[in-house]
Formats: C-alpha cells, sequence, structure tokens
C-alpha cells in the first residue's frame, strides 16, 4: 500500500474515533425517549389453558361443587434449572378456575407468609387457624433434561488470491442449530388428617421446549495487513417459564377434576373415549360403588338436571330416583333399565350440560341451609331440660332419655313438637340388640323428628373421646326427617363392643344449622382424631353456648357382656 492510500485510511479512522467519542448527545436524547415509560404495555399471561380454566368454573357450577379449601405448600425446583414462581403460578390458576363458582378456597402457609403469620400473633388473631383445611397441595419441578437432543450443520469455504499485486483472502458460511430439552412437574393433592396422598389424585405432565438458532459469517482481508469480518446470528428459544406456567395449569385442571370427579378432560380437548380416560372412569365407578357414594353422586347431579324432582333429603334408592334414570337413559338413547352401571356413568359424564339455570343450582345448594328461618324467635329450653348426669356405671346420659335405647328432647313432658323446637334424637341398635358380646359389631340407626345437622361423638372404655360423624366417607351432616343415618352405615370402618367387656357410649347433637366453622379448635380435629375434652358434658356445654340452647341430644350405651 503507498503512502497515498496510507494517509487516506489515517483519515478515515480520524473521522470515526470523532464519531465515537460524541455520545453524550445521543444519551440525552434517549434518555428522552425511554423516561415516558416501556415501548409496549404489560399483558396478561395467556396459554393454551386458559379457555380451560374457564370451563372448569363453569363444570364447578353445573356439578354444585364447593367448599372446598386446600392448602398450598411452596414448591421446590428440585432440578435447579427453572428460576421461577411456581406456587404462585398454581394460586393465579386455581383463582381464575374459581371466578364464578368460587368452589375452591385456597389458603397459602409457607416461608414467605413469616410476616403474616407474625402480625396475627402480635395482634392475638387466632382466626386464620380455626379452620383445618382438609386438603394440602405439594409437588415439585421434578424434571428438567436439558438438550436431550442437539442438532448442527455448518458450511463455510473460504479463497485467496491476489488484486493488483496485493494478497486477498474471502470467506464467508452458515450455520443452523436447533436442541430440544424436556420439562416436567410432579403435584398431587393429600389429605391433611393422615398425610397420604388421595390415591388416583396426581398430576405428572412434561412438555418440550424447542431452541433454534442460525448464523451467517463473511470476511475479508488483506493479507499481512488488514482485515473485515461480518457475522449475525439468530437465536429462537421457547421460554422455559412459559411452559412452566402452562405445565401448572394444566395441572389444576387435573387434579380438581380428579379430586372432585367432574369429566375435566373436557377442558383440556381430550377426547372421553382415549383409553387413559376409560380407565379412570372406571375407576371412578369402581371407589364410589365400593365406598357407597354413587347414589348420593348421581342423585344430586339428576337433580341438578332437572330430572329427580323430589327433595334432596336422603341418598337413598327411591321410586323418583329410578325414574330419573330412566328418562335421563332414554334422553342418551340407553336401555331403560333403572340400575346405574358402568356404561351408565361414562354416559352420563359424557352428557355433562354446558350450564344449569342459576334457580335451580340456588336451590340445590340452599336446600339444606334453610331448615329455620327464624329460630331466634323461640325460647331457649331451660338448664333442667338439657342437663347431663352421670349414671351409676361411670357413663355419661341424658336424664331425657326413655327406658328403651336412649332418646333426647326438649322438655320430657312434650312430645309433640314442632320444626322451632328442639330436635328430638334417637339412637337405637339396628337389629335391636340391647347387649353385646365381646367383639361384636356395633350398627346403629339415628332418626330425628326434624330436618337438622348431627354431630356424632365416641367414648371408648378409656374415656378416650373422638368424632366420627360426619367423617371422611360420609362428609354431609344432614339428617332428613323422613331419613335415617346408619352408623356407620356404607362407611368402611366398624364399630364392636369392647374386647375387655367394658361399656363404651354413642353421644350425637343435632341442632338446625351447621354450625362446625364456629366450634372452637378442640372440636375441629380430623375425624376419629382422639380430642382434648374429657366428658360428654363439656362437648354439651360447647354446642349449647353457639346453638343458645337449641340442640337435641341422644346417648346409646354399647352394654358388654
Amino acid at each position: 500500500m503507498n503512502i497515498k492510500n496510507l494517509y487516506g485510511l489515517f483519515v478515515v479512522l480520524l473521522m470515526a474515533s470523532g464519531c465515537v467519542t460524541n455520545v453524550a448527545p445521543d444519551v440525552k436524547k434517549e434518555v428522552d425517549i425511554m423516561k415516558d415509560g416501556l415501548e409496549d404495555d404489560p399483558v396478561r399471561n395467556m396459554t393454551d389453558f386458559s379457555d380451560g380454566l374457564r370451563c372448569m368454573d363453569n363444570m364447578f357450577l353445573v356439578f354444585g361443587m364447593g367448599d372446598i379449601v386446600t392448602l398450598v405448600e411452596d414448591m421446590k425446583d428440585n432440578t435447579g434449572a427453572v428460576k421461577a414462581g411456581t406456587r404462585d403460578m398454581l394460586i393465579s390458576a386455581i383463582s381464575d378456575m374459581t371466578r364464578r363458582s368460587q368452589a375452591i378456597s385456597v389458603v397459602t402457609y409457607g416461608a414467605d407468609t413469616g410476616n403474616l403469620v407474625s402480625f396475627l400473633d402480635l395482634a392475638g388473631q387466632k382466626d386464620a387457624y380455626q379452620r383445618v383445611p382438609p386438603y394440602d397441595i405439594r409437588g415439585s419441578i421434578s424434571q428438567m433434561d436439558k438438550d436431550i437432543v442437539r442438532k448442527q450443520a455448518d458450511i463455510g469455504g473460504d479463497a485467496t488470491g491476489s488484486i493488483a499485486g496485493q494478497g486477498v483472502t474471502v470467506g464467508a458460511g452458515s450455520s443452523v442449530s436447533a436442541s430440544g430439552s424436556i420439562l416436567g412437574i410432579d403435584l398431587s393433592i393429600i389429605t391433611t388428617h393422615n398425610m397420604s396422598v388421595i390415591p388416583g389424585v396426581i398430576s405428572r405432565n412434561s412438555v418440550a421446549i424447542y431452541k433454534a438458532g442460525e448464523g451467517q459469517f463473511a470476511e475479508l482481508g488483506l493479507l499481512q495487513k488488514f482485515g473485515l469480518n461480518y457475522s449475525i446470528q439468530n437465536n429462537r428459544n421457547e421460554g422455559t417459564t412459559k411452559a412452566l406456567r402452562a405445565l401448572i395449569e394444566m395441572a389444576a385442571i387435573e387434579l380438581f377434576g380428579k379430586l372432585l370427579k367432574v369429566p375435566y378432560w373436557k377442558c383440556m380437548g381430550v377426547d372421553g373415549e382415549h383409553p387413559d380416560i376409560n380407565d379412570e372412569i372406571g375407576d371412578w365407578f369402581y371407589t364410589m360403588v365400593t365406598q357407597g357414594t354413587l347414589t348420593q353422586y348421581i342423585k344430586t347431579q339428576l337433580y341438578l338436571r332437572g330430572y329427580y324432582n323430589a327433595e334432596l333429603t336422603n341418598y337413598d334408592v327411591d321410586e323418583e330416583y329410578q325414574q330419573a334414570v330412566i328418562k335421563y337413559k332414554q334422553r342418551l338413547g340407553l336401555e331403560m333399565k333403572p340400575d346405574v352401571d358402568l356404561d351408565f356413568f361414562k354416559a352420563f359424564l359424557d352428557s355433562t350440560p354446558n350450564s344449569i339455570p342459576i334457580e335451580r343450582l340456588a336451590k340445590g345448594k340452599k336446600k339444606k341451609r334453610l331448615i329455620l328461618a327464624n329460630d331466634s324467635e323461640s325460647e331457649p329450653p331451660s338448664a333442667e331440660e338439657k342437663k347431663i348426669s352421670v349414671a351409676e356405671d361411670g357413663r355419661e346420659q341424658s336424664d331425657y332419655q326413655d327406658s328403651s335405647p336412649t332418646q333426647a328432647a326438649g322438655s320430657s313432658g312434650n312430645a309433640q313438637r314442632n320444626s322451632r323446637e328442639i330436635v328430638r334424637v334417637n339412637i337405637e341398635a339396628t337389629n335391636g340388640k340391647k347387649r353385646y358380646e365381646r367383639g361384636e359389631e356395633v350398627l346403629l340407626t339415628v332418626t330425628a323428628n326434624s330436618n337438622s345437622y348431627l354431630h356424632c361423638y365416641y367414648q371408648n372404655a378409656d374415656k378416650s373421646i373422638v368424632r366420627f360423624f360426619p367423617n371422611r366417607f360420609s362428609s354431609d351432616p344432614f339428617l332428613a326427617e323422613s331419613g335415617q343415618l346408619r352408623l356407620p352405615g356404607s362407611s368402611p370402618f366398624v364399630m364392636k363392643a369392647n374386647e375387655e367387656g367394658l361399656n363404651e357410649s354413642i353421644y350425637c347433637l343435632a341442632f338446625y344449622n351447621d354450625i362446625y366453622l364456629e366450634l372452637p379448635a378442640k372440636l375441629r380435629k380430623g375425624d376419629f382424631t382422639p380430642l382434648k375434652i374429657d366428658t360428654f358434658s363439656e362437648i354439651s356445654q360447647i354446642y349449647n353456648k353457639l346453638l343458645r340452647g337449641r340442640v337435641g341430644e341422644g346417648m346409646f350405651t354399647i352394654i358388654t357382656n
């Protein structure tokens, strides 16, 4: 290169350096632009399951679901590869899934609630802990297999030569690459009374995340003098956290669909004939048959759909129920027999309506809540009427029992009571037994003279007291005047006379308004869990105080030979 060309190159570089140093005006101009805010407004995070969450909200309404309370634990990233607020994503998904139905209440208690817990403690506020959620959601990001498949292709070349006696090299090329990773989560719902996973109520899903890139490069150089290089890269990555949010929303739909036994697959775009869905429906049917809850499930749904029009006062198989099944089978084109088999159950779920009339839905939900409109107008019974005493054998019994199995009422001299007065409760042996052999099974029947709510307690020989109704198998405490409650009934537990020949007792209370949430914490332990209470008298005092004395009480002593 001659001196003239070298001088020209120096001038070009000098001018370029002037451009580099003069950046202050550009910075001021950019600041004026940026201070006005973001170029794009924030947008709501939308996934492919946003419509599915709305669908589930409607599904809860159609099936009359509600009053589901669950804890949500902190959810760890066991892979260490995804830094995201997994639990917050789940809370948001459940919130979107219950906008209208309000079927699920979420209790958030974890490491990040320390400030709130401290504040409530200092304020002496314990109400937040008065209700123990029956369910708990736990899980983690369990899988992140990065670049399980990766491919790359490159092509390029270069050439050298001379121009005007000066050596020149020229090169160019292109590169493309692609890779795929797998992200997975595992979530489950457990029961809080024994920390066990509810069989089948799990979600384990994964998603493939793809990355792709491409690039081009070129170079031009004068040998031993100077060179010019040019390259450009273009990479496209599917967002990992976006994929995680989709997985979480899918899990929310799946978990609560399985827990409440509603056809959640309709909200995920999955065909009901899919083999996995068919197997799951079969599992639901088998479980409800063995637990004795199938009739309750179908009768309630037929009522909400307008096929069963009688009062929902019991869940027995009656003529009205059988006629409703036949009418619905006619609609489905099935053989019109009154039995509920697996084929009918599958068709029943597949024929889920898009909506339920609001009036009927409200009537179905409130039917058992409006037993006594003005019960506060009635006077409570006297203390003498409600006194609990101790019999000669050391067992507690009511002063208002008769010579047959214990029968409690308000005033013993008034057998005819209207619906505004104390509920009369009768507990007797289903088979008429008066005495039992050691280890003999005990079957009881409880009846009431009015629609009411029933709570039953059991005191064993060592004086330990547990609540055994309502329980995890029979969660509805409602007892209709025309119905009977069999204990243990279809629930998978057994009551037996004491093996050592000691007497034990059953104690039931009936009342017009369900006050379970108002009971003190010592009475709201899990079912079959020993309470920190020594006598039925203490239980009686608590209920009478809350209900202003309007409590019917009955007791049955299991006398063992």
